[in-house]
C-alpha cells in the first residue's frame, strides 16, 4: 500500500472529475491534510494473509463467551487481555478463569481490508462476465487493478 502527498499522478480524468472541490482543484492536490491518496496494487492482496487473526492472549472465559454471543454488542477489551508471561505467572486454579483467543474484530484494519478485497474481487468477476471474449477481451485478475482510495 503506497500513501501519497499530493495526488497521484496518473488518475484518470473519472476519477480526478469525481474529487474535485467547489473551488475548482483536486482533493489533496495542495498537500492540505485534509485528504490523503492511497493506492493498492491488487497484487498486494495476493501477498498478505488477511485471515491471520488480528489479535491473541489470554481473555477471560465470560469476556471470550461474550463477544462470541454477540461481537457487535461485546468487544473484547485489549487491556484485560494477557500476555503469555501474564497467563504463565498466575495461580493454577485462578488461570482455569482464562483461555487463549484469536480474534480480529469486525471494526479492525484487517477486516477492513478482507471486504475491500472482497469488494474489488468481486467487481473483477463481474468485469470477467461481462467482457466480449470475440474481440480478444482477455479475463483480469487481481494482478490487473489498482485500488485508489482518497481519505477525506
Amino acid at each position: 500500500m503506497y500513501r501519497f502527498s499530493g495526488v497521484p499522478d496518473d488518475l484518470s480524468f473519472a476519477v480526478k472529475k469525481e474529487c474535485i472541490l467547489p473551488n475548482g482543484t483536486l482533493k489533496g492536490a495542495d498537500n492540505n491534510f485534509d485528504y490523503s491518496w492511497f493506492c493498492i496494487d491488487g497484487s498486494w492482496f495476493q501477498k498478505v494473509n488477511l485471515n491471520m487473526p488480528e489479535r491473541c492472549g489470554f481473555f477471560s472465559r465470560q469476556a471470550v463467551a461474550d463477544y462470541l454471543s454477540n461481537p457487535d454488542e461485546h468487544d473484547l477489551d485489549m487491556e484485560t487481555m494477557l500476555s503469555i508471561e501474564g497467563y504463565q505467572a498466575l495461580e493454577a486454579e485462578v488461570k482455569k478463569a482464562y483461555q487463549y483467543f484469536e480474534y480480529t474484530s469486525s471494526w479492525s484494519s484487517r477486516q477492513k481490508l478482507r471486504d475491500l478485497k472482497d469488494d474489488v474481487l468481486s467487481r473483477i468477476v463481474a468485469y470477467n462476465r461481462v467482457r466480449d471474449w470475440r474481440k480478444n477481451e482477455i479475463e483480469i485478475t487481481l494482478s490487473d487493478v489498482r485500488v485508489v482510495l482518497l481519505r477525506e
